[in-house]
């Protein structure tokens, strides 16, 4: 018994072994004993509690034999689906069919062959649940050049055929629907490597119905044995019903770690139409560039762009972190719209640019691999090449440094610019030559002017604020033989960004320094005084000039300073005074008001054929301008005498008085300023000449620029009615001619008056109603005798 059990339990584990051994040979020469619908479905229910669940209508297992232990085993799914919940609702495929050849090397199994592999009708359903947890990002961000290769366990592999097709895919993302469909396809030679992998794939995004077309193909002259494969690449796509793009692209690995690019590229948007061209070299630390790029009908100013050879280079700084340095170097040629300029003269002056130049730089710190959560730091320049439209030379440089976020918005970055654009008139003489051809030329004295005038936008413009800030600056360096302009003028412009309110928003801040200015009037004539009565331009009623004109409305706000050196006023010439006018400015004009004021000091001038000193003439602006204020006082020496011109009151209603020392009456003051004696001295017309005057001052019936033009005139007569408020006065032109002009509130006349000899004269006149907007002209001969 016991010799039994010894036996049984010496044999026992041998016959374990054998059965064990014989099953094994007989499922590795029957495999479908172990591959089968049942063992199937026990293996699919361990993937349960992984969340994957697949099932199937109808499964068929098959084998065959080409040798001991060398077979051949196929398994073909119908209507297999899976679902791996919560990213996968669905994933059906009407077939799936593969295939596999084994044998065995001693007692090391090789895998022989591989295919036909067919999957066909697919149908997947994808949704992206409603909270997904972001993955951490990762630090390190090397990058590697990707290597098609077969691995060496399959190099000796016999493939077959590979067609993978899938009909549908739907993926939501929000309120986003991706829709696809797909087929992969392999080719091999006659050893069974791997020859061609093509791929094409449709995509449709809804609700925008934005579409991509894509075809690609890999290839390999070495069956992907060695990293030299080649993939060339089709792209169609529409993105917007007038939106489409179109690229080929071919990608080709060097087998050195890098990999060659060619990309053309076509794009159009409605009338926009534009082509590039890419080729440069990627390796795992560096990426370079050349872009050859061509645009049509990008605006109605821009008619084309073009960039004949622009270089991107992006190197990797730190690869750890993923930072990189990026240059490019990018000349552009811009072709502008041929404007027709609204006026003749206008285009005279002016030519706008055909074709403008741009060399486009920049610099940054950034990503390598791209990363749009990564900050970059960079600088851009352009330089605007000079050219020039006629007159105007145009030239500028402009820098831009920024730094920010990709993924954030652009109004959260910070962007500083360094503007230098520059607008020059070498010399406006040639301007005023073009302008006296013209309906508007250029007046006395400004039109003997020779000399440059640059307006420039220099300085810094900031994004900290909601406004463009845009400084600029106007200097004139301008002279004649006796004139000269030299202005600085600093300031800046206000834009807007974005919105309604943009254009009410913007604005322009100047400060306009007279740095030295001397004009030559024109000489004055004196058949051509100026009237005797308030000036026309000083409104004296406002009310009804704004019936009758409107102000025109400005479509920004203004901020203009001008002043001049207070030891450099601006100089005026005149054939009627002895000296220059010194005149010191300080004015501020607004759009609401203007503010400031004028003055003339220590000014020598003859009044009345008498030398003065105009001590001062201040002209203090306020709101409205016809209550600006008079501050004024002359003074003339005579013997034993000084008499003094006082001005004061506001420009609508100046006040005029005399005052002496030692004092003299009313009368004797103005007969002395008139006549230069008392009126004990004088004849009964002078006499009532001073009588005249005296009532026209008291009545405010004559304007401060009629004083002084009437003190530079020979006066032979004034007559002032006080029912009419009429004022007229004759002053001597000539031995036998006289001029005589006269005005009131609604009337004007002038006239001239030439004696014939023998008691006779002929006189000419022009009598002008402004109530009834009439006028009249006449002329006569007079006789008269004295008894």
């Amino acid at each position: 018994m016991i010799k039994k059990i010894l036996i049984a339990l010496i044999v026992t584990p041998f016959i374990i072994a054998f059965i064990a051994i014989a099953a094994v040979i007989v499922v590795l020469n029957y495999p479908t004993i172990a591959v089968n619908e049942t063992t199937l479905n026990m293996a699919v229910r361990h993937l349960h509690p992984l969340g994957v669940r697949v099932e199937w209508q109808n499964v068929e297992t098959h084998s065959t034999s080409h040798g001991f232990l060398d077979k051949t085993v196929g398994i073909a799914f119908t209507k297999i689906c899976a679902d791996m919940k919560p990213y996968v609702d669905k994933a059906c495929f009407d077939k799936l069919d593969i295939a596999a050849r084994y044998d065995f090397e001693g007692f090391k199994p090789k895998l022989l062959e591989v295919g036909p592999l067919n999957i066909t009708g697919g149908d997947i359903l994808v949704r992206t649940p409603k909270e997904e947890k972001k993955e951490e990002k990762k630090k390190d961000a090397a990058f590697s050049i990707p290597k098609l290769t077969v691995p060496d366990l399959v190099k000796n592999i016999h493939l077959h055929a590979v067609n993978i097709q899938v009909d549908r895919v739907e993926a939501h993302v929000g309120e986003i629907t991706y829709e696809m469909n797909a087929k992969l396809t392999g080719t091999q030679d006659d050893k069974g490597r791997p020859q061609t992998i093509k791929v094409t794939a449709s995509l449709v995004e809804k609700p925008a119905n934005r579409t991509i077309d894509l075809e690609a193909t890999a290839l390999s002259p070495t069956a992907f044995e060695e990293n030299d494969w080649e993939l060339n690449t089709k792209v169609d796509a529409t993105l917007s019903p007038t939106t489409k793009l179109s690229a080929n692209a071919k990608l080709n690995a060097t087998g050195k770690g890098d990999i060659n690019h060619e990309i053309d590229v076509k794009f159009s948007e409605a009338k926009i139409t534009g082509d590039a061209k890419l080729n440069g070299t990627l390796t795992e630390k560096s990426f370079s560039t050349k872009i050859v790029a061509n645009a049509n009908n990008l605006s109605e100013v821009v008619r084309a762009a073009k960039l004949p050879a622009c270089t991107i280079d992006l190197k990797a700084t730190d690869v750890h972190n993923n930072r990189g340095d990026l240059k490019l170097d990018c000349p552009i040629d811009v072709v502008l719209k041929k404007f027709t300029l609204p006026s003749p003269e206008l285009q005279k002056m002016y030519k706008p640019p055909e074709r403008v130049r741009i060399d486009l730089s920049a610099q940054a710190k950034t990503f390598f691999v791209p990363d749009p959560e990564q900050k970059t730091i960079g600088t851009v320049k352009i330089h605007v090449e000079p050219f020039k439209g006629k007159l105007v030379k145009t030239r500028g440089d402009i820098k831009i440094d920024f730094a920010g976020i990709p993924a954030e918005p652009i109004d959260s970055w910070k962007i500083t610019s360094d503007l230098d654009v520059d607008f020059i008139v070498d010399d406006i003489a040639n301007l005023i030559a073009v302008l006296s051809e013209t309906k508007y030329p250029a007046p006395a004295p400004f039109n003997k002017f020779s000399g440059p005038v640059q307006f420039s936008l220099e300085g810094k413009v900031s994004s900290a604020t909601e406004f463009g800030q845009f400084p600029v600056k106007l200097t004139t360096n301008l002279k004649s033989p006796d004139q000269v302009i030299d202005m600085t003028s600093d300031g800046k412009l206000n834009v807007g960004f974005i919105g309604k309110k943009a254009i009410k928003e913007t604005s322009l801040e100047l400060d306009v320094k007279l740095t030295d200015v001397q004009l030559q009037l024109p000489n004055i004539a004196l058949a051509a005084l100026p009237r005797l009565t308030p000036d026309g331009r000083i409104i004296l009623n406002p009310e009804e000039q704004k019936k009758k004109e409107a102000r025109p409305d400005i479509p920004f706000d203004y901020d203009v300073t001008i002043k001049t050196p207070p030891q450099n006023p601006i100089r005026i010439l005149s054939n009627i005074t002895p000296k220059y006018i010194p005149i010191n400015i300080d004015m501020h004009m607004t759009n609401e008001k203007m503010e400031g004021s004028i003055l003339i000091s220590n000014f020598n001038i003859k009044l009345f054929s008498r030398s003065a000193v105009l001590e001062k003439l201040n002209l203090i602006f306020e709101e409205p301008v016809e209550h600006s204020k008079v501050d004024g006082r002359l003074s003339m020496e005579f013997p034993e005498l000084k008499l003094f011109v006082n001005m004061a009151g506001t420009i609508e209603n100046p006040v005029i008085t005399l005052s002496s020392d030692p004092s003299m009456s009313e009368g004797d003051m103005l007969s002395t300023l008139l006549y230069g004696a008392p009126l004990s001295s004088i004849d009964s017309n002078q006499a009532s000449s001073v009588s005249s005057m005296n009532a026209a001052m008291a009545d405010r019936a004559m304007a401060l620029t009629s004083f002084f033009m009437l003190g530079s005139t020979p006066i032979q007569s004034i007559a002032y009615n006080p029912q009419t408020k009429m004022f007229s006065a004759r002053v001597r032109l000539g031995k036998r001619t006289s001029f005589g002009v006269g005005a009131s509130q609604s009337e004007k006349s002038a006239g001239l008056r030439t004696r014939l000899g023998k008691g006779f004269s002929i006189s000419t006149g022009v009598d002008k109603n402004d109530d009834d907007d009439s006028a009249a002209a006449s002329a006569m001969i007079e006789w008269s005798k004295r008894f």
